[in-house]
């Protein structure tokens, strides 16, 4: 709820409860009017876009990790930063082991396996 500051006892207290953090970016979104912003009470927040899609937020703040976690809409947990680099080291390391078979069938095509015969001049 925003702080009126015409009125400041009708509301928009600066407490835990009506405080969200926003980036730069996230923060003009919200006050554009065309994003409806609603908190959840385990202080994660949904983000619905003029599109209808809607984005929800992870908890935060310091009993974030004291409550229950609560699964995306799709039912699959987001993923940690180091499950992110797993995923990005796997991803290199099988796209530099399809660039090294590419390479070897190439070298392997160039090179010429005749036997014991001469060349064909």
């Amino acid at each position: 709820e925003p702080f009126d500051h015409r009125d400041p006892t009708r509301g928009g207290k600066t407490v835990a409860s009506n405080l969200s953090a926003y980036c730069r970016n996230h923060h003009r979104l919200k006050h554009s009017g065309q994003w409806l912003h609603t908190s959840n009470p385990d202080r994660s927040v949904m983000l619905t876009s003029p599109t209808g899609h809607c984005y929800r937020t992870r908890p935060s703040g310091l009993l974030a990790g004291m409550l229950e976690p609560v699964l995306p809409e799709g039912g699959r947990r987001r993923r940690t930063r180091l499950e992110n680099k797993a995923s990005r080291v796997r991803g290199e390391r099988r796209r530099q082991r399809i660039r090294m078979h590419r390479r070897m069938k190439k070298a392997q095509r160039r090179t010429f396996d005749g036997g014991d015969d001469p060349p064909p001049f």
